[in-house]
């Protein structure tokens, strides 16, 4: 069995059970439990893929018909995707148990945490760009459900908000940023499309690369757009907190990298991430120690 589909089944796994323990939620023990055992089942299974494919340099997609704009569904592992797999798959599995001894027996928060979980992974498998986006909007959402968890509290509701608005700000670049790529691909939207027609032709890849940094530098918590973090993390459950720190805001930095290879390189590119790489650990530093909050340092300290 190829390592793509063991993460597809992996992915699979932790996203039924979130639905399952969903379903189950007059029960919560069991609903839990449920979310507790998929997010550790699939963990083990989509950890032990991506270490073969960071082991032996394994690339592959996969196509099926769907019956949407732009093309069939694809989904795809390349040594880039494995890199930034392994944290979500063990993470992903370590906060589950620890929410829920954290939390107790709350259905919802499992079966949230689990289809979280997938959304990112489905984020880091997606070689379509619509696809991409539902797993991108379904990833935010959910988050913003599991920031917000307790949401009785002014502060944590309007943290949930700052976090919603600034998210919804960088979608709409990132729809520009695919709508920008598919004028070049005779309406396809599939990545591999999108890394012939752009190679091809270079001119306009520095816009592309713009949107790509607005879009997903504020996911990423880059310097200048990263308002949202230090309220997101202090308002989430500690668990959460850790997650978004750990693996969530680095999907940002995933699809900066993501962009960079699928459109010609573009000479100030890299010093500019190199510039705002720098203020920003400065300027976490610098808030970081004037903060008392674990969470806020923690959240300071990921800008």
């Amino acid at each position: 069995m190829s390592p793509l589909t063991l993460v597809l089944i992996a992915t699979g796994v932790i996203a039924g059970t979130g639905v399952l323990a969903l379903l189950l939620f007059r029960v919560p023990r069991v609903a839990t439990s449920i979310a507790v055992v998929g997010a550790l089942v699939g963990g083990v299974v989509g950890l032990w893929a991506v270490v073969a494919v960071l082991l032996g340099g394994f690339s592959a997609e996969v196509s099926t018909p769907w019956a949407v704009p732009g093309g069939g569904l694809v989904v795809g592992i390349d040594p880039l995707s494995a890199f930034f797999l392994p944290p979500l798959f063990v993470l992903g599995a370590l906060c589950a148990v620890y929410g829920r001894s954290y939390l107790g027996p709350l259905a919802t928060q499992g079966a949230e945490l689990n289809l979280l979980l997938a959304a990112m992974a489905l984020v880091l498998v997606a070689r379509h760009g619509l696809l991409f986006l539902v797993a991108w909007e379904g990833m935010t959402l959910l988050a913003y459900l599991l920031v917000t968890f307790d949401h009785g509290e002014a502060e944590v509701r309007r943290a949930g908000w700052v976090y919603l608005i600034a998210s919804h700000v960088a979608v709409v670049a990132l729809f520009a940023l695919f709508l920008a790529l598919g004028t070049r691909t005779g309406g396809s939207l599939d990545f591999a499309s999108f890394a012939y027609a752009w190679r091809i032709s270079p001119s306009g890849a520095a816009g592309i690369l713009a949107l790509a940094l607005v879009g997903f530098g504020v996911k990423a918590g880059i310097v200048g757009l990263h308002v949202w973090l230090p309220e997101a993390h202090a308002a989430a459950p500690s668990h959460v907190s850790a997650l978004m720190s750990a693996v969530l805001i680095k999907l940002g930095l995933y699809g900066i990298l993501r962009m960079t290879l699928l459109v010609s390189p573009v000479a100030w590119f890299g010093a500019v991430l190199m510039l705002l790489g720098v203020i920003g650990a400065l300027l976490g530093i610098a808030l970081a120690l004037n903060q008392r909050d674990r969470k806020r340092i923690l959240a300071n300290s990921s800008d």
